[in-house]
């Protein structure tokens, strides 16, 4: 089995596993439901951070206990301990799309009813809410104390004209949150010269400062989730295989070089993606990593046979879109991505039978391009760490080629 094989493989594995643990997984965490009856329900809800606004939910009365689903339709809101919370909604929803693609030329929205839990962004004098659907279309929402739930109304269409075809936009969501803030002189005076576009930070601004008119206060305001970022140094070895690629009239096609055994250590830096319970990441690896091999060609007719020495040493950035199976004790991952490798120390000879030694690549690559899968599992800190590099080494030449294969068995300990 060559290395792109493996590679596909490994790739195929990736992909499988993840959306199936992804699909099959919940992450139970504490929280309250407050049923439609006024009972309020304590004990584990499973928080899957989603991207689509759910239709249902699980709750457990204790880690034991079988799980139930609670809709919008029979409980009136639900709250994670220390996180999101979300209220349920029966009602209008714009059920146009804002992609550019979909654009009818209906200048008016299309609205559908729907039941779904909307996510609190902020409580208070005034609510704001947010949903997304699986047009990936954004969704936001009012209330102001008293009143029923409201969406803010935005939609696009398209016209024609002499000029060709272009994009409208209805932005009644203006004149919404004019009528919303016109009891707060502060707000209501400057509101025309504010520049209000249809998003998060914007309305959440709006309706913060609004809670905050004449000595009110906000009763909650969720906290944008951010990027985490953990910080670990590796150390570990690398097992190299190069082979030479191209025309079998070279001499070099036939060479066997032998396989290295080195060192791979350096920092490591991994970008958690949010709102996907710290499953999604970006992962890089900055390490150095060594090649010392010899290899003899085969001796044909113009040529002698003749020893080849390679001595490089790489600084290497690896960098693999990861995913992680499980959060707890024991976290298992896998992932793909690229490596981008520059050679800061270089040697590459033939030695001839009669002593001469000459450079067997005139002006040797020192760039290095290739493709790397990783799996391993991380407990507490401490993590480790296998890798699959399939790279193009540092033949400069289009007839003779170099390819690396390289596994890489590698400790880390996070800060």
């Amino acid at each position: 089995m060559n290395n792109n094989t493996r590679l596909s493989l490994l790739f195929t594995l990736f992909f499988s596993t993840s959306f199936y643990t992804a699909a099959a997984q919940k992450n139970f965490v504490k929280g309250f439901i407050v049923l439609n009856s006024g009972d309020t329900l304590q004990g584990l809800i499973s928080d899957e951070e989603w991207k689509i606004n759910p239709k249902f939910i699980y709750f457990k009365s204790t880690p034991d206990a079988a799980a139930t689903a609670y809709s919008p339709v029979n409980t009136s809101m639900f709250r994670f301990e220390n996180g999101n919370w979300y209220v349920s909604y029966t009602g209008k929803v714009d059920g146009t799309s804002l992609q550019v693609s979909q654009l009818t030329y209906n200048p008016k929205p299309v609205y559908l009813t729907d039941t779904l839990f909307l996510r609190v962004l902020v409580a208070g004098a005034a609510d704001l809410y947010y949903a997304r659907d699986s047009r990936e279309r954004d969704h936001f929402f009012i209330r102001k104390a008293g009143d029923t739930i409201t969406e803010l109304q935005y939609n696009k269409y398209l016209i024609s004209d002499y000029a060709g075809t272009h994009t409208r936009a209805n932005e009644g969501f203006r004149i919404q949150l004019q009528n919303l803030v016109k009891d707060c002189p502060s707000l209501a005076e400057n509101f025309m010269g504010m520049p209000i576009a249809y998003k998060r930070d914007d309305f959440v601004s709006l309706v913060k400062s609004y809670n905050s008119c004449d000595g009110k206060s906000n009763t909650y305001a969720e906290e944008k989730e951010k990027w985490v970022f953990e910080f670990s140094v590796i150390a570990g070895i690398n097992s190299s295989k190069m082979r030479f690629t191209g025309s079998e009239d070279s001499y070099l096609a036939f060479t066997e070089m032998e396989r290295s055994l080195g060192y791979a250590a350096g920092i490591a830096f991994n970008a958690i993606i949010p709102r996907n319970n710290q499953q999604w990441s970006v992962s890089n690896k900055l390490f150095l990593k060594n090649y010392e091999a010899f290899g003899n060609t085969t001796s044909i007719d113009y040529d002698p046979e003749q020893a080849i020495y390679l001595d490089y040493l790489y600084l290497k950035l690896a960098t693999t879109f990861r995913y992680t199976a499980l959060k707890g004790l024991w976290r298992p991952f896998i992932g793909v991505g690229i490596t981008n490798a520059y050679a800061i120390k270089e040697e590459n000879t033939r030695s001839y039978s009669n002593g001469s030694v000459t450079e067997l690549f005139d002006g040797a690559r020192r760039y290095e391009f290739g493709w790397i899968a990783e799996a391993g599992f991380a407990v507490k800190n401490f993590s480790i760490t296998g890798m699959l590099e399939s790279s193009n080494g540092m033949s400069p030449y289009s007839v003779v080629g170099t390819k690396f294969s390289t596994w890489y068995a590698m400790i880390g300990y996070t800060f």
